[in-house]
């Protein structure tokens, strides 16, 4: 880019150099002619008027032209400031300036980010609600009595009711009602069966919440609602303060449903709870998966901004 525009300003100059000769040149007839005339008077020499009239128009003539050059010479000035301005754009240091000036736009953009992003976690951490199946917030402590472990699931098992673990979940939505009673009997089972054991999971009864879905999961183990089942018997554990089983749900979940993005979820809670029984080296390998198979997520957003929080 600098060659071609070093080549057209040395073209531009040359053709002022020639414009400019061209005027003297031009200046130097019209002087002479002026002069030409001048001496045929004071000589005393004998014009005719047609003499005359032809000296004025070739005089005319040249200031003509002369006028025209100049106009050109004003033009080419014109041409060669906007070279010079394009050479100067295209210099390292302009280019480095813009450079500077684009990467504080940048850090500004990302800082507001950084605040927007703090901003909804605090949001979320201080929402306690639980209505139509999306629960965002943290554990609320008024519930820590329905959270202790039962003789049936999680009996002396260690606990896993993390301060520091927020809760996010998936838009689990109930059955809609049938409006067609010839539905088969299989779909309103599984309707029936996932409803009854939902219900029981919004109310906190985890226990019966835990045993309607793994009955559903040994009935319906190819349904749609089939990674929902599996996600909420995760966090039915997590709830219940059963760390060991809630882990264990969450990596099945994980290894089932790879690419589902309840998986990515299961993933990002499953770094908190490995990082809750003091296992820090699976707490950053989940990151580290999360964040390659799921890269584009929101989840493998906050994945990195977790990393340098987890000792090695």
């Amino acid at each position: 880019m600098r060659r071609v525009l070093n080549r057209a300003h040395q073209r531009d100059k040359a053709f002022a150099g020639m414009v400019m000769t061209r005027v003297r040149c031009l200046h130097g007839v019209y002087r002479g002619v002026l002069l030409f005339a001048a001496s045929l008077a004071i000589t005393g020499c004998f014009a005719t008027t047609a003499d005359v009239v032809e000296l004025v128009d070739k005089a005319d003539d040249v200031k003509t032209q002369q006028d025209e050059l100049k106009s050109q010479v004003v033009e080419l000035k014109k041409a060669v400031g906007n070279v010079m301005a394009q050479q100067k754009k295209a210099s390292p240091r302009y280019l480095r300036s813009r450079l500077d000036e684009l990467s504080v736009k940048f850090e500004e953009m990302e800082k507001v980010l950084t605040d927007l992003r703090r901003d909804h976690e605090d949001g979320m951490r201080r929402s306690t609600s639980g209505v139509a199946g999306v629960e965002t917030g943290m554990v609320a402590e008024g519930t820590a009595g329905d959270l202790e472990t039962s003789s049936d699931h999680g009996a002396g098992t260690t606990s896993c009711v993390s301060s520091d673990m927020p809760e996010r979940e998936p838009d689990i939505q109930a059955f809609g009602p049938s409006g067609n009673v010839t539905d088969n009997q299989t779909e309103l089972s599984s309707r029936e069966l996932f409803e009854v054991a939902y219900q029981d999971y919004q109310v906190g009864d985890y226990d019966s919440a835990i045993h309607g879905f793994e009955a559903f999961q040994q009935r319906f183990s190819n349904a749609p609602r089939a990674v929902d089942v599996q996600y909420l018997v995760g966090t039915a554990y997590f709830r219940k303060g059963d760390c060991v089983r809630a882990i264990a749900a969450y990596e099945r979940l994980v290894e089932a449903f790879p690419q589902h993005s309840n998986g990515a979820l299961g993933m990002w809670k499953l770094s908190y709870l490995y990082d809750e029984v003091g296992d820090a080296v699976q707490a950053r390998s989940v990151l580290l998966r999360l964040i390659e198979r799921h890269p584009r997520t929101r989840e493998a957003k906050l994945a990195r901004q977790r990393l340098p929080d987890i000792s090695q």
